[in-house]
């Protein structure tokens, strides 16, 4: 026997209204996310957009089948083809804002993404079909939409944050492990609720269907909860894939004005999904140059700010290269990235500081001695982790 709840009209009135309120609330929130930095934000939050932009339609759907009273079978049938109609829409849209998040994720990516998109338009096209002449078969109907809905609806979104989890903060993943869970228990609510498998789940709970019900939608409610919770806690999205931005680290002597230590940032693995990733002097030999040059003319810059007095710049930026600063005497730690995010002006101070702790005594004796810095690459590699690979060390004068 399952515990008992009243399943009483007000109830499902409030159960459903905070269903589709939830979802549709993360539908905004996704689309705002990327509205409001649409250069630098990646594609995919579309995708997780579609995804609870669907299933507010379909929650909307079945709320009206179960709140409404002397339905005709014609009326709940075509009820359902809409929401096979939407579910075949959400795989299309979901698929076309994931192209980036899956061409780079993946070796076969743009074969994946292939696959899914036509399998998309091909489940449309047989919804379409099926809701103005009613031919298709209802049993291979509700097996393809419900293949669909598991293998693209659901499985690009749990990917995705699969892989943000993957580039994400250690604090950061009890949020993502909470997403996860969410989304993965209010599919499963969902599914279960949907009006063609009903009269399944009421074979199955004969004498307590009305009981399972009521804790399904709270199921439901209770795991979008979860969901907005986790989304919410989370900072800016680009803020996950700083590393995928960063171009090199100096270590630079402003009395002498010159280079004691430099290490570069290789280009990773696999990049982060739906962003550019910058070539770095493993990929591209001549931004050694451009690097050499642009140090030249910091090191002249740090002379001119050292001479007007203005020794604690912090930030300046040189069009395709953002130069993040901390100081300390006359030692300035400096991060050649290509793009500015206020997490690697903290990166880089919790960098010096460390540095100071274990090493600060030694600089001066260093100084002639690059093989000694070897030391400072573990500290470089624990503050930038997420880095798949670096180049060797190298010391040279300015």
């Amino acid at each position: 026997m399952l515990l008992d709840i009243s399943l009483g009209y007000d109830f499902k009135v409030i159960a459903y209204f905070a269903i589709m309120f939830q979802c549709a609330e993360l539908a905004l929130f996704f689309s705002l996310q990327k509205a409001r930095s649409p250069e630098t934000r990646p594609t995919w939050l579309l995708s997780f957009a579609s995804f609870f932009a669907g299933a507010t339609i379909m929650q909307s759907v079945r709320a009206y089948v179960g709140l409404a009273t002397g339905l005709t079978p014609g009326t709940v049938d075509l009820l359902n083809r809409v929401n096979y109609l939407v579910i075949a829409f959400m795989a299309v849209f979901i698929a076309s804002f994931a192209r980036q998040f899956l061409k780079r994720g993946f070796k076969a990516g743009n074969v994946i993404w292939s696959i899914m998109l036509a399998s998309g338009f091909f489940v449309l096209v047989i919804n379409v079909v099926n809701f103005l002449t009613s031919t298709v078969p209802s049993d291979y109907l509700l097996a393809i939409t419900g293949i669909t809905l598991i293998g693209i609806d659901f499985l690009i979104p749990m990917m995705l944050v699969i892989d943000l989890l993957r580039h994400g903060e250690a604090h950061h993943r009890r949020h993502f492990l909470t997403i996860f869970a969410g989304i993965t228990l209010a599919v499963i609510g969902i599914v279960v609720h949907s009006q063609p498998l009903e009269p399944r789940v009421q074979a199955l709970f004969p004498s307590d269907h009305e009981a399972f019900v009521a804790w399904n939608l709270v199921l439901i409610m209770c795991s979008l909860g979860m969901v907005m919770t986790g989304f919410f806690l989370l900072p800016p999205t680009e803020e996950f894939f700083w590393t995928e931005k960063l171009v090199a680290l100096y270590l630079l002597d402003r009395e002498r004005f010159a280079v004691l230590y430099k290490k570069g940032f290789s280009r990773p693995q696999s990049a982060a999904p739906g962003m550019t990733t910058p070539a770095t002097g493993a990929d591209n030999p001549d931004l050694e140059g451009v690097l050499a040059g642009s140090i030249k003319g910091i090191t002249d810059l740090l002379r001119e700010i050292i001479d007007q007095g203005e020794k604690d710049i912090q930030y300046i930026d040189q069009g395709a290269l953002k130069l993040t600063m901390q100081h300390h005497g006359t030692i300035t730690f400096l991060l050649v990235s290509k793009e500015y995010h206020p997490i690697l002006k903290l990166k880089l101070y919790n960098l010096m500081q460390t540095f100071l702790i274990f090493y600060g005594d030694y600089i001066r004796s260093w100084v002639n001695s690059p093989e000694r810095f070897a030391p400072v690459d573990h500290l470089v590699d624990q503050t930038f982790s997420n880095r798949a690979g670096t180049r060797k060390t190298k010391r040279k004068d300015a």
